[in-house]
């Protein structure tokens, strides 16, 4: 899958329905990697409702509010 650019993902349908400074609507602990090296529990959270899903994968050294500043592009 190709990576979004700043304007589609602010054009995106689901973009102006997340909460981007609230508290998320539902988060938790997922095992992954089963199998493979694992399992390595990671932490989830998701934000706002509706059909159509925009994921944002973060690395452990990076803060959500720095994603947030690089979407707001």
């Amino acid at each position: 899958m190709p990576q979004l650019t700043a304007k589609e993902v602010l054009a995106h349908p689901e973009f102006g329905k997340v909460p981007w400074k609230g508290n998320p609507t539902k988060e938790g602990f997922v095992d992954v990697a089963n199998g493979r090296g694992g399992p390595i529990s990671i932490s989830y959270e998701v934000h706002g409702t509706g059909p159509n899903k925009l994921v944002v994968c973060e690395s452990v050294q990076l803060l959500i509010s720095s994603s947030l500043r690089r979407l707001h592009v």
